[in-house]
């Protein structure tokens, strides 16, 4: 027969309170230090024949006196009060000594705290206040669980030792130690929500878990609803990008804070879902949104927990069209070699305004204007045999065009953008009505009949339009996106424009002469994914994740699998494939009564060792309840919940170098904010030269050091000299 613990912490109560009353004197720190004297009446001066040290001294001796007889009233009650205390604390403890039979206690045709070979120990009595727990016990539980925390205090994950030599692991719950969690949860289910919301944080604080998160959101709702605490909705701080941000970007990063004068539960930017495991009263975000030509208007949802609602927004102007370079003809007729000067006549037009322009080497800053007209004669060298004007617009947008002085009549544009990405578009050409059609000339895309295959990400189409009409007013169309397009009678025009591409994408292009002929160019273009690039993301082996009964944890990795293979984060590596793995994931598959949790680690394998050497990355949990039995969706809820926060630990994300030596080292813009870590790998690579070829791996790296915006790596044996400005991914 075995007893509660319970009753010996009373019986130490009982001990402590008889030592107390023995020695009550001590309680108030007085009689002790009183004299052992009578004071009567008869023995008592008179207080005119009393000196003045006599009468200071009796004027203290009755003080005494008086404190004494005060003090002797304070441990006549103290002694009542731990009398009244001691009575209660036994009845107590005789309430509490009922014995806890071997075989527990049954409730509904079940039997719970049930826990071999019981001696007393704190894993015993999480162990018991766990069974006690499923089976909504909630006070027996609660006595176990408390009896836990005070032999061994703090919630901890895999560090628990019994007796300093085995990890604990619970056969009730997931591998670690987490009384004040489970403390917390069963004071919930005995509506002490204050006492549940201290135990759940504390819990917290040590090890975060999403069975945690989850009873501690439901605590703060519960305190809240109750209390009427929740008088406004959260407020969002977007703190980048600026209102009417300008960027040529597919992608722009949206930063901010959501506060609340409760906790902000649910943040979505843009529509994508900010993680956020647990509410909080403010929490820092930071987003990439993709963007499209014109104006975005992104929105910012911030939710708290009783779901009251703040919004925001931010709007983004992308321009993705560069500026047009209009060059008039004919060229004056002076013989340029002999005088060494040839005049341009014309104007540069950009709609979102022009920052600079440069002619054959000779910058003009341009403030932001949206036309500038030129009109010189500019000095040619004597071998020189053509001419540049280069305009960047307040976007980032660079159109090129290059003037052969050798074939006046022939003009060629090539667009040199500063992140190195190409971009394509369906350009529809529209002018009054006109003798003869205006000429496109493009500068890749020249075989009407060809469809193009490309691996980039977005691409670039760059051209030449050759004016014939009379009217001086042209639009250009890019898809059903509209570029503003000013081109001049009888001249040449230069221009560029970035488009993102979708897998399988077809575009055409077309130029349309308002109110008459129409002349049609056609172009198809199809994307697909690099496979050089999908080549290089981390290779992810799935571990056990073992729990009984086994349909259900073979049924997790068999929906974990799928999950990862129709994410983009990782390539999973099966057991028939003949292929080394990068990282291994591996964790718990946990079935309670009522509910079901998961967690994993991903470990990343150690550079030119064995398996045994690994580092952790990432790090997830996730936790469902269920009413009767487990549904494949459960499941799957799960799987996905497990690698989409190891996919947000261990991020794909694009990034750019920003410094380096060349063969040894590189830096990149990629930081701590983008979830970037040590120990994580980039991989170096540079875009094709040819529209139809795919991306080239020119290194590896693995990051040793982590800034708030930046990080550094250690190359690898790179297969060229790396150069700044090249793109980085990570593995």
């Amino acid at each position: 027969m075995r007893i509660s613990s319970t009753p010996m912490l009373n019986i130490r109560f009982t001990i402590l309170y008889m030592r107390m009353v023995a020695d009550r004197s001590k309680l108030c720190g007085v009689e002790a230090s009183l004299p052992r004297q009578d004071i009567s009446p008869a023995s008592a001066v008179p207080i005119s024949a009393v000196t003045n040290d006599t009468a200071t001294s009796a004027s203290a001796l009755c003080g005494r006196i008086h404190f004494h007889r005060r003090n002797k009233k304070l441990i006549g009650k103290a002694t009542i009060f731990f009398t009244i205390l001691f009575f209660s604390a036994t009845i107590f403890c005789l309430e509490g000594c009922q014995p806890i039979p071997d075989t527990g206690i049954e409730k509904d045709g079940r039997r719970y705290g049930v826990v071999p070979s019981f001696s007393g120990e704190w894993w015993h009595h999480y162990e018991r206040g766990l069974s006690f727990a499923d089976g909504a016990l909630w006070k027996e539980a609660e006595l176990d669980l408390r009896e836990a925390v005070r032999q061994r205090e703090a919630d901890q994950k895999r560090r628990a030792r019994t007796y300093g030599r085995h990890f604990f692991e619970s056969s009730y719950h997931e591998e670690g130690y987490f009384p004040h969690r489970e403390l917390g949860i069963v004071l919930y289910h005995q509506r002490r929500i204050k006492e549940a919301i201290d135990e759940l944080e504390i819990s917290l604080a040590s090890v975060k878990s999403s069975r945690a998160e989850t009873y501690l959101d439901r605590a703060r709702k519960i305190l809240i609803e109750q209390d009427g605490f929740d008088r406004r909705p959260p407020e969002i701080a977007l703190t980048s990008p600026e209102q009417n941000f300008l960027t040529n970007a597919s992608f722009v990063t949206i930063r901010g804070v959501a506060k609340d004068d409760t906790y902000v539960r649910s943040i979505t930017v843009g529509g994508k879902k900010v993680r956020v495991d647990v509410s909080n009263q403010e929490i820092s975000f930071l987003m990439r949104v993709p963007v499209i030509p014109g104006k975005n208007e992104i929105p910012v949802l911030a939710k708290d927990l009783i779901g009251k609602e703040g919004k925001s927004s931010v709007t983004v102007n992308v321009d993705r069209m560069g500026p047009v370079i209009s060059v008039e003809e004919p060229f004056e007729e002076q013989p340029v070699y002999e005088t060494g000067l040839v005049e341009l006549k014309g104007y540069v037009f950009d709609k979102s305004g022009l920052t600079e322009i440069m002619i054959n080497g000779i910058k003009t800053d341009c403030n932001g204007q949206q036309e500038i007209r030129f009109g010189k004669q500019v000095k040619i060298g004597e071998k020189q045999r053509r001419l540049e004007i280069r305009a960047e617009d307040m976007a980032g947008n660079v159109t090129s065009s290059d003037i052969i002085l050798s074939d006046r009549e022939a003009v060629r544009s090539s667009w040199v953008a500063e992140n190195g990405n190409i971009a394509f578009a369906n350009i529809l050409l529209s002018q009054q009505q006109s003798a003869e059609l205006n000429q496109i000339v493009l500068e890749k895309f020249k075989d009407e009949h060809k469809t193009y295959v490309t691996y980039l990400k977005e691409i670039l189409i760059n051209g030449t339009i050759k004016v014939r009409g009379s009217e001086a007013m042209t639009r250009l169309w890019f898809n059903q996106d509209e570029g503003s397009f000013r081109v001049k009678n009888r001249s040449t025009c230069d221009f560029s424009y970035i488009y993102p591409l979708e897998i399988g994408n077809i575009i055409i292009l077309a130029e349309d002469a308002s109110g008459g002929e129409i002349s049609r160019r056609e172009i198809r273009i199809i994307r697909k994914d690099s496979d050089t690039l999908r080549g290089q993301r981390l290779g992810a082996e799935i571990m056990a994740f073992k729990e009984f009964p086994k349909d259900l944890y073979l049924g997790f990795e068999d929906s974990l699998d799928t999950v990862m293979l129709e994410g983009e984060r990782f390539r999973v590596i099966t057991e028939e494939e003949d292929m080394e793995a990068d990282c291994m994931i591996r964790g718990k598959f946990r079935k309670r009564p009522g509910y079901v949790e998961a967690s994993a680690n991903l470990y990343l394998y150690e550079l030119g060792k064995d398996k045994k050497s690994k580092i952790r990355l990432a790090k997830a949990n996730a936790y469902r309840e269920y009413e009767n039995e487990i549904g494949r969706d459960v499941i799957t809820e799960l799987a996905k919940e497990i690698h989409w926060k190891l996919a947000y630990d261990v991020p794909l994300i694009d990034g750019t170098v920003t410094e380096t030596d060349g063969t040894k080292k590189v830096v990149t813009d990629l930081g701590k904010e983008m979830q970037i870590k040590k120990g994580m790998e980039i991989v170096v690579y540079q875009d094709p030269p040819k529209i139809e070829d795919d991306y080239e791996v020119l290194g590896q790296a693995r990051i040793n050091a982590v800034k708030k915006q930046t990080s550094s790596a250690f190359l690898k044996e790179p297969k060229k000299p790396i150069q700044k400005g090249q793109p980085v991914i990570t593995r």
